[in-house]
């Protein structure tokens, strides 16, 4: 079972890189084709996606050609990303 488990995560994670390079090609060729990607990337892996966010908040930084791209595939990954792992939004908002 173990060995299932294993195969299936190592696949889950090289789907997710995947995208996380077609994004960024799609990114420097200027097409809106990273959105959708991009959203698909939060809804696969957790660890790809801060990964990606962390990538795509410093490349919006530093290339002022694909800022404005960059940054709206940052805000769509984020929101996301918060939508579908509830607890990480838990832990970093505590009211007491």
């Amino acid at each position: 079972m173990q060995y299932a488990a294993y195969w299936f995560v190592l696949y889950e994670e090289i789907f997710a890189l995947a995208l996380f390079i077609f994004v960024f090609l799609l990114i420097e060729k200027g097409s809106l084709w990273a959105m959708p990607l991009g959203i698909l990337i939060p809804m696969s892996n957790q660890t790809v996606t801060i990964a990606l966010l962390g990538v795509l908040f410093f490349f919006s930084i530093f290339n002022k050609d694909k800022r404005l791209l960059a940054g709206t595939v940052f805000l769509d990954v984020l929101i996301i990303y918060l939508f579908l792992h509830p607890n990480v939004q838990k832990k970093s908002i505590r009211l007491r």
